[in-house]
């Protein structure tokens, strides 16, 4: 009779932690997909930007401005969704357990590194000397005590100035576009920083550094 009931005992401890496993998969599972659809999306709007690069390229533009206007639009809604998409990431890969956001992690910074590039043509097309792109270069798959506060920085210094682009970047993805970024710009150590494809800071950065290496323009 006790051996009956110890079986039984058993089985219902069994079924409750399938019920458990089953649940936190779900849970998992159910945030992964959210984010993936929000990453397709910065994809989806990063294609339009590079199809109004081809038009101005391949048409030409009547109106520049327009263009400037419509391209500019584009890049920092895509990077103000970045904004989000990044803490969200970090959120829900230390609160995960069993879904694998090796995909959607990769798939968001290589539309970052799409992003940046962006910028970058803009900038030069048109004539927006007073964008200053940032990259900002951390780890994802181990504790970055240094990024954490590096980030938490920069959040601060991109709501005072209006002409700041900020991209991160993972060095931990094994992505050879993001190995050859940090190759081409001397990035030895994280966090560092690119400013304006020209001037690297290897280490913690303060909001003075930071400051004293661009020019905020605040609204």
């Amino acid at each position: 009779m006790v051996a009956l009931s110890y079986k039984k005992t058993l089985i219902i401890v069994a079924v409750l932690a399938i019920v458990v496993i089953i649940g936190i998969k779900l849970i998992d599972e159910n945030r992964l997909n959210s984010l993936s659809k929000d990453v397709r999306a910065t994809s989806f709007e990063s294609e339009s930007t590079r199809l109004l690069f081809q038009y101005a390229q391949v048409i030409g533009s009547e109106d520049p401005k327009k263009l400037c206007d419509a391209i500019d639009f584009n890049t920092k809604r895509q990077m103000n969704k970045g904004y989000y998409l990044v803490t969200a990431l970090k959120a829900y890969e230390d609160a995960n357990l069993l879904a694998d956001y090796e995909e959607t992690s990769k798939n968001y910074y290589l539309s970052n590194v799409e992003l940046w590039l962006y910028t970058t043509q803009s900038k030069n097309l048109c004539n927006q000397s007073n964008i200053v792109s940032v990259l900002f270069f951390h780890e994802t798959k181990t504790r970055c005590a240094d990024c954490i506060v590096q980030g938490q920085i920069l959040d601060k210094i991109r709501a005072e100035c209006t002409n700041l682009r900020i991209i991160t970047l993972a060095v931990d993805q094994n992505l050879d576009i993001i190995t050859l970024i940090t190759s081409q710009y001397n990035v030895v150590s994280t966090p560092a920083l690119v400013i304006d494809n020209n001037i690297t800071l290897n280490g913690l950065q303060s909001e003075a550094d930071i400051l004293s290496h661009l020019q905020c323009i605040r609204d």
